[in-house]
């Protein structure tokens, strides 16, 4: 009968290795870092509007001093699947589009 290959953990930081699933058990149920991929659905949750709009309300001009609208938020540090990180008002900021788009291609 063939055997289950062994993995590592997908979140990146973590050193747990030889897994049976795509997770080790601290990170099977949310506990501590998890994959940034896994996160995604958290940009659609009420915690995260209310949040957005905290801090463009709070300054509603792009944060690189382009002289447009903030609309789109970017992590100044990035979280890498560290819910704190994810949360901190003080790691937010708004930016405009197409800055953000400069930031995400530079892998800012």
């Amino acid at each position: 009968m063939p055997t289950r290959i062994a993995r590592t953990c997908r979140v990146q930081t973590c050193l747990n290795a030889a897994v049976a699933r795509s997770y080790c058990a601290d990170h099977r149920n949310g506990q501590g870092t998890t994959d940034s991929a896994s996160l995604h659905h958290l940009y659609r949750t009420v915690r995260w509007a209310r949040l957005r709009e905290s801090v463009l309300t709070a300054d509603p001009f792009c944060a690189d001093s382009c002289g447009r609208l903030a609309s789109q938020m970017h992590h100044r540090r990035a979280h890498r699947g560290d819910l704190h990180l994810f949360w901190q008002r003080e790691n937010l900021v708004g930016i405009c589009g197409r800055c953000h788009s400069v930031r995400t291609r530079r892998g800012e």
